[in-house]
C-alpha cells in the first residue's frame, strides 16, 4: 500500500475549522475511486510542536495517489484549506 499523510496547522486553530476540514476529507472516498483507505484525527493534546488535524490516505499505488492528488474534488478542498491553513506538511511512503 502507498501511504500519503499530511499534517495541519490552522492560522484560527478552533474545533469548527477541524471539523470543516474533517467532513470535507471524509467525502473524498465517496467521490474519488483511488481512495482505498482514510483516518482523519484533530489533535487533543495542543503543544508547540503539534499540529492541528492530520490526514491519513491509503491508497494501492504510488501512481493512484498522483492521480488523486488532480482530481478535482481533491483540487477543490485544497483551495478551501489554504484559506485557513497556517502550514502543512506531509509524508509519502510504501509499506
Amino acid at each position: 500500500m502507498f501511504n500519503h499523510i499530511i499534517f495541519l496547522n490552522f492560522n484560527e486553530p478552533t474545533i469548527e475549522n477541524a471539523q470543516k476540514v474533517k467532513e470535507r476529507f471524509l467525502e473524498m472516498p465517496l467521490i474519488i475511486d483511488e481512495i482505498k483507505g482514510i483516518n482523519v484525527g484533530v489533535n487533543e493534546i495542543p503543544s508547540e510542536r503539534s499540529c492541528d488535524l492530520v490526514l491519513s490516505l491509503k491508497f494501492d499505488n504510488k501512481e493512484d495517489m498522483l492521480l488523486y492528488q488532480q482530481n478535482p474534488f481533491h483540487l477543490s478542498i485544497c483551495d478551501f484549506i489554504n484559506t485557513i491553513k497556517k502550514s502543512s506538511y506531509s509524508v509519502d511512503y510504501t509499506d
